[in-house]
């Protein structure tokens, strides 16, 4: 939870330094700009078997997707701000950080590409599941425990797995 809040309130500071609250890199971000590798691609698939796992789609940047619930309000934009509730995990299940109650309003451009390029597959009240590879999540950084600077939480080249339900839209 402390690592969502640290993530928004840097994306909070980046939308700031823009006219209107808008980036035209992030207002016109092109989720398949990027797509990616191969092997990393392979790695969902195989975790996504290996769990059984039979109805999720490929989006064409590499992420995987299982929408659990469409919802019913707006469909959120890179300049759009969102609340969400959400459960990250690694492939072996281990949870690594959730809010279990709605977070604040946090810029979806400030967000991780796995979570920019797979949020607007849904509508406000839906919910979701993301299979994200590496270099659409943290990529070859590990990330620390903010407490113990010498605990690994997310190892560097993880696949992150993350149950969303996006409970608010902000149109920007």
């Amino acid at each position: 939870m402390k690592r969502f809040f640290a993530l928004a309130a840097i994306g909070f500071a980046f939308a700031g330094c823009f006219k209107n609250g808008e980036d035209s890199r992030t207002c016109n971000y092109d989720p398949c700009g990027y797509k990616a590798p191969q092997a990393e691609i392979d790695s969902v698939k195989a975790i996504l078997a290996r769990q059984g796992i039979t109805n999720a789609t490929e989006h064409c940047s590499g992420l995987f997707y299982v929408v659990d619930s469409m919802g019913n309000g707006a469909v959120p934009s890179p300049c759009d701000q969102v609340a969400v509730r959400y459960k990250g995990m690694l492939k072996d299940g281990s949870v690594f950080d959730q809010s279990n109650t709605t977070s604040g309003w946090a810029p979806v451009g400030g967000f991780i590409p796995g979570w920019i390029n797979g949020l607007p597959l849904i509508k406000q009240g839906g919910g979701m599941r993301l299979y994200i590879p590496p270099s659409l999540g943290y990529g070859k950084n590990a990330i620390k425990d903010r407490v113990d600077t010498t605990k690994v939480i997310i190892p560097a080249n993880s696949v992150l797995i993350f149950e969303v339900k996006l409970d608010g839209v902000w149109k920007s």
